[in-house]
């Protein structure tokens, strides 16, 4: 009797499991757009909010203490690069977790 039930358990797991892996595939193509779109939107706000900073901190710099250096400039592009170097970072580690992901798998 225990044994028909643990099978009913594990019988009912199987088909939730396999009703949730054919309704992923049906609509994986929907999915695989907004986690792009997403993904593309991280990557600019990673770019752009330390670039930004950068700006911001650097005009603020050149009104404070006037100097021959523009530290608009300076510090603009030490947050573009912070920024580009900040997403790189981060589209590898995802890339070594997709590759990781996949491997277990097979």
């Amino acid at each position: 009797m225990k044994q028909k039930k643990r099978f009913s358990k594990l019988l009912n797991t199987i088909q939730k499991k396999e009703k949730q892996m054919l309704y992923t595939k049906m609509h994986k193509k929907n999915w695989i757009f907004w986690i792009g779109f997403s993904t593309f939107g991280l990557i600019g706000w990673s770019v752009i909010v330390p670039t930004m900073i950068g700006l911001t901190v650097g005009i603020w710099i050149d009104q404070k203490w006037p100097s021959p250096i523009s530290w608009t400039l300076t510090l603009t592009m030490t947050g573009l690069i912070l920024g580009c170097l900040s997403a790189w970072i981060w589209i590898k580690k995802e890339r070594k977790d997709i590759e990781k992901e996949k491997n277990d798998r097979k």
